[in-house]
């Protein structure tokens, strides 16, 4: 009950389902923030903190579910990491075209 509560009352509040590593099972959790599919996110499970991927942003819930939905811990940022591949592999081509050793 107290999710819907916040659905209503929280700006931004939804539920989404997120797949384990090597996994088609998906998990709901609760959340605010800007999520879309496909994103990484970081969620409590039973043996930690894991990163799991978006399945679907916008899950609807049965009022008065039989488990406990954990909150999302935050977003994994790939941008930064996926900018700084992208320019290492950028300088590394760069230096293979002038012939100068990778090391």
């Amino acid at each position: 009950m107290i999710n819907l509560i916040l659905k209503e009352q929280v700006p931004g509040f939804k539920f989404i389902a997120v797949n384990f590593v090597g996994s088609h099972v998906t998990y709901t959790y609760k959340t605010t923030l800007d999520i879309k599919v496909g994103d990484l996110v970081v969620i409590e499970s039973p043996s930690g903190l894991k990163v799991v991927t978006v399945a679907d942003d916008d899950v609807e819930v049965k009022p008065s579910p039989k488990y406990a939905i954990k909150w999302v811990v935050c977003k994994v940022p790939t941008l930064p990491y996926n900018f700084l591949r992208t320019t290492e592999n950028r300088l590394l081509a760069e230096q293979q075209e002038a012939g100068v050793n990778r090391l």
